[in-house]
């Protein structure tokens, strides 16, 4: 596989530095900016019934939980995912494998990052079960176990994908139906970008019914 050109990196550089500012962007404005306007509210007008000599401290928290189950957040993660389809590739061909096993592991790690696959699945379930007001109807899951499911599961589902001749044929289909005949046997031999594209919706979508998911009841915001 030819290395990426400069231009092409430099591009993937700035993406993800743009990316690191909307996060930090979305943190103060939706969590963080609070805090200031909390402790002036404390300086000025105290606490009802509160002893003369007191001490408040202010525990800032974590604003994980309302990063995670931001849309555009996983929306983004999940196109840095693909601008990577180099590396995405090359680790969809050590998974295919268990001579290396030291590859499979590395290549099963990568793939944990298909994370924002099952995040971006959330929160877009969490908002249209807000708007049905069905939220009441389904339990609340932790961001923690759905990444440690998935880390668990992405290597060794796509693994057992390229094992089933109907996936394998229906990938294969779908990277090559357009392309004329003579340059078939080329595309076949790459059709794995779309392969691991597909099992990754697909692992979202299995995670999302597996977990009974929810609006994830501590992220009030959505």
């Amino acid at each position: 596989m030819a290395p990426a050109s400069t231009e092409w990196l430099v591009f993937k550089l700035v993406y993800r530095l743009c990316l690191s500012a909307y996060i930090v962007c979305c943190m103060w404005k939706k969590y963080y900016r609070h805090y200031p306007h909390l402790v002036n509210n404390i300086r000025l007008f105290g606490v009802r019934d509160a002893p003369k000599v007191y001490e408040f401290e202010i525990v800032v928290g974590d604003p994980t939980s309302i990063i995670l189950l931001n849309p555009v957040v996983s929306a983004l993660f999940v196109i840095d995912f693909w601008i990577s389809v180099d590396y995405v590739s090359k680790a969809f061909f050590h998974i295919a494998q268990l001579v290396d096993l030291k590859l499979f592991f590395l290549a099963c790690l990568y793939l944990s990052r298909t994370i924002w696959f099952a995040y971006g699945t959330l929160g877009v379930v969490s908002r249209i079960l807000k708007k049905l007001h069905c939220e009441r109807y389904f339990y609340g899951i932790d961001p923690t176990w759905t990444a440690i499911a998935v880390g668990m599961i992405a290597g060794p589902f796509t693994y057992a994908q390229s094992r089933f001749q109907l996936f394998v044929h229906t990938y294969n289909f779908l990277v090559t139906y357009t392309v004329v005949d003579e340059h078939k046997h080329f595309y076949q031999q790459h059709c794995t970008y779309l392969q691991l594209e597909y099992s990754q919706y697909f692992l979202g979508f299995h995670n999302l019914i597996d977990s009974r998911v929810d609006t994830l009841k501590y992220s009030p915001d959505l």
